[in-house]
């Protein structure tokens, strides 16, 4: 079985799809990227064929797709202009597609980010015309027409998706597939509830509960507001928002660990952190920097959901310029002020466990479910 990826950002490859890999003993694995159009490196990946299509011409990327005969194609994403072309290329071609969900659905998936399109807005007009270049290319050439015109004004326009269905989606829940409902239409048939991928095996799942601990220390889950355009502070003054943090975090816990989010730069935070005593760590998709903390603090990141399995106290705080979005404060706590993040013990609302994480919650289960459901 050959299987084909869309990755808009390079960092799904290790967060997901190398994953999944290990449990798909025969089949092949085909990557669609556009890490020169997004002035990224691709890694040396063994075991994977990689297309940079960034500057190919919509028949170019038919002729690969052709070529390569894939039988099943996985989108992680569905809003962006790039993935919609993939989409219906699935469609047109008879590809069987599937929507692989890897983050929470929240109030921003379906908005543009118009702030960090505006700081950064050659890179913006460049790449959206690069992404028209390609769709002009697929309503050329294709002998349907008036039908996937009338798929672009409604879906990429009006964000009616009902008109560009997968044939099958993956998601993590009951919140999930409520939410996703109002987009897609969702059925018992064509939709999985497969959890929020915390562990790799079920191996991994049993050795990390038998060795829950408290070791004194606060972990602040990290988001890219600055890097996303969603707040309007500096890095600078991000740095002073996390220091206050610290102050106060310090009259009942030894230290302050920053689990920075996989898409920022590492060694410039740690430079920025250098003459602090703020750990800073990236560690994507790693459920042992949760198990022996004694807090965790963040906004919104779907790694909240490792402090939800673990039942740790955890705290939604308020970041500075920044609308926080309420998916977790179903869950956990809502601190406004720094100066409040000690003031009480937190408690967990364990019945939002599964509904929120679902069940499983292994890369492994994701990927037999994947083959089970599909076919080998």
């Amino acid at each position: 079985m050959k299987i084909a990826f869309t990755v808009y950002n390079l960092a799904f490859i290790s967060n997901w799809i190398k994953k999944l890999m290990p449990y798909w003993k025969n089949c092949e694995i085909v990557i669609f990227h556009i890490a020169s159009l997004q002035k990224q490196k691709l890694p040396a990946i063994e075991g994977i064929k990689c297309y940079d299509v960034s500057f190919c011409s919509y028949s170019e990327i038919i002729d690969i797709i052709e070529d390569e005969k894939i039988d099943l194609w996985i989108s992680l994403n569905f809003r962006s202009l790039f993935e919609l072309l993939f989409q219906r290329i699935c469609a047109l071609q008879g590809i069987e597609s599937i929507y692989l969900e890897h983050g929470f659905f929240s109030q921003n998936t379906l908005h543009f980010k118009t702030q960090k399109a505006q700081r950064h807005i050659w890179e913006t007009i460049n790449r959206q015309l690069n992404f028209w270049r390609k769709y002009v290319g697929l309503l050329y050439n294709t002998n349907k027409k008036s039908q996937e015109w009338r798929v672009l004004q409604h879906v990429y326009f009006k964000n009616d998706f009902n008109l560009s269905p997968f044939d099958h989606y993956f998601i993590y829940s009951q919140r999930e597939y409520k939410l996703l409902s109002n987009i897609f239409s969702l059925d018992e048939n064509n939709t999985a509830l497969v959890g929020y991928p915390i562990f790799s095996s079920e191996k991994d799942k049993e050795a990390a509960s038998a060795g829950l601990t408290m070791n004194g220390e606060a972990l602040y889950v990290h988001q890219p507001f600055i890097l996303d355009g969603y707040a309007t502070i500096t890095y600078e003054q991000e740095r002073e928002y996390l220091l206050d943090l610290e102050k106060q975090l310090l009259n009942k816990y030894k230290r302050l660990i920053v689990l920075l989010h996989p898409r920022e730069n590492l060694s410039a935070y740690k430079k920025r952190f250098a003459d602090t005593q703020i750990t800073i760590i990236q560690s994507p998709n790693n459920y042992s920097c949760f198990t022996d903390k004694s807090l965790i603090i963040g906004h919104y990141s779907t790694a909240l959901l490792y402090a939800l399995y673990f039942e740790k106290p955890t705290i939604i705080l308020d970041y500075p310029t920044v609308k926080n979005d309420p998916i977790f404060q179903e869950c956990f706590p809502r601190v406004e002020s720094i100066e409040d993040v000690c003031s009480s013990d937190y408690d967990i609302d364990i019945s939002k466990k599964i509904p929120f994480a679902g069940k499983e919650n292994t890369y492994e289960h994701i990927a037999q479910e994947i083959i089970k459901i599909c076919g080998e």
